[in-house]
């Protein structure tokens, strides 16, 4: 049993760096069933390798100017790396002009300065108004 755990604990790690997320979300449901004491540990470690691989592929996006996809493959990854996430959410708004979600990334930023004024310095380069609300 442990051997066939930590297999499926590897196979669900590979499965986060490939492009078929499927896999790793078939090993959390298969550690989701398991009796084992340390799976919800398993689980939130999987899940998290997951969620920081998705954001280097959206901080990727950004650099090939690819705004839309980078801001979508981000967001249900906010609650791993909040700053991370809503910092790339906001550039990446900024970039598409979409001045509401770029505030909405501003206010959530508000305790990490350096990143709020990365996204309202990338905001003003794109000669869009971002103020911080608060």
């Amino acid at each position: 049993k442990e051997t066939r755990f930590q297999c499926n604990l590897i196979l669900g790690r590979a499965a986060c760096r490939s492009k078929n997320r499927l896999d790793s979300q078939t090993v959390i449901e298969w550690l989701e069933q398991s009796r084992r004491a340390d799976k919800d540990q398993a689980i939130a470690q999987l899940k998290k390798e997951c969620a920081l691989d998705s954001l280097d592929y959206a901080e990727r996006l950004l650099r090939t100017k690819d705004f839309l996809r980078a801001r979508r493959n981000v967001q249900p990854w906010v609650d791993v790396d909040h700053e991370r996430a809503w910092r790339i959410i906001g550039i990446a708004s900024c970039y598409l002009r979409d001045r509401e979600s770029a505030l909405v990334a501003l206010m959530k930023l508000q305790d990490f300065p350096t990143s709020s004024n990365l996204v309202q310095m990338t905001c003003k380069r794109q000669q869009m108004e971002a103020q911080d609300r608060h």
